[in-house]
């Protein structure tokens, strides 16, 4: 049952490329019933009515079927595309079709996309090998934190003063290494206590912050 007292209730509409295949259908109807038409009406012989009959009915549906079939492989093949770009897989490629092709421009913009995406990462890639390079020859002690207060990024100084390799002390929280004070009170302060690694008592300490990937990170040295 439909409840017809409500105007706002949405209409159902057909697929997108089943609407295609109705109106490529509905468009071919006329001129099928008019050929129909003046064949059974004509002088034909039984067989040649039969036959052409059978023939422009076969060619209408069949030619309908691969309207559809033309439509739907194309946009699913775009709709793989992005969602494999939404998932960070920038390798997927589609054939681009012809040059002065509407369909064929979407395929090219979206391997464009994919291609530019995927430059983009190397070059992120390449920044975060450089930085984690020069951040292993500085003495000081850094560390970067995330929202969550988890050890994203340490330098070789930094470890050490924990008491880790450069490895095993990320994905930590601040908690688990004992530095949840270190993320509270004035940027610049000075700190008295010990670490496992260090030498000292006391220790000068900044803080700063800033946004990576959408999210505020949290540093001090």
């Amino acid at each position: 049952m439909h409840d017809i007292d409500n105007p706002t209730r949405p209409r159902r509409r057909l697929p997108f490329e089943r609407s295609v295949q109705l109106l490529a259908l509905l468009g071919a109807f006329p001129a099928v019933i008019a050929c129909l038409m003046l064949l059974w009406l004509g002088n034909w012989p039984s067989l040649v009515q039969w036959t052409v009959s059978s023939l422009v009915i076969a060619v209408w549906l069949c030619c309908g079927a691969a309207i559809r079939g033309r439509v739907s492989f194309p946009l699913r093949t775009i709709g793989n595309l992005v969602a494999a770009i939404r998932e960070g897989d920038y390798s997927l490629r589609s054939r681009e079709g012809h040059q002065d092709d509407a369909l064929g421009e979407v395929m090219r913009e979206v391997n464009a996309l994919g291609e530019t995406l995927l430059s983009r990462r190397r070059e992120a890639s390449a920044t975060g090998a450089l930085l984690r390079a020069v951040m292993a020859e500085i003495e000081v002690a850094v560390f970067a934190f995330d929202d969550n207060n988890c050890l994203r990024l340490a330098n070789r100084a930094g470890s050490a003063l924990l008491g880790f390799n450069e490895i095993d002390c990320l994905e930590r929280t601040a908690a688990e290494l004992n530095l949840t004070d270190c993320l509270d009170g004035d940027p610049v302060q000075t700190l008295a206590r010990t670490f496992p690694g260090g030498s000292g008592t006391r220790w000068s300490l900044r803080r700063s912050s800033f946004v990576n990937a959408g999210g505020r990170i949290s540093s001090w040295f």
